[in-house]
């Protein structure tokens, strides 16, 4: 195990390191710093159809866990057909 006064001066190393070294676009560490000046698109077709279910507990209920499947599934199908 690394003790910690080594991590922190690996740390203090690779923030003294110049971009430069990385070999890191300048696109890229841009893109990394939050910086993209290319045009939004504000609509694409979508490239899947998913649905989702978070339970407030654990379950095995199978007969629960089925209906529940099958609700989602018809979702998922609704949507598609809409597509």
């Amino acid at each position: 195990m690394t003790e910690p006064l080594t991590c922190i001066g690996i740390v203090w190393d690779l923030l003294k390191t110049p971009y430069s070294y990385f070999r890191t676009s300048h696109v890229t560490a841009r893109r990394a710093s939050g910086i993209d000046q290319s045009p939004v698109i504000p609509y694409s077709e979508p490239v899947s159809i998913s649905t989702e279910q978070t339970f407030q507990t654990d379950t095995i209920d199978i007969n629960a866990l089925e209906a529940i499947l099958v609700r989602m599934t018809e979702s998922v199908a609704f949507k598609d057909a809409r597509a």
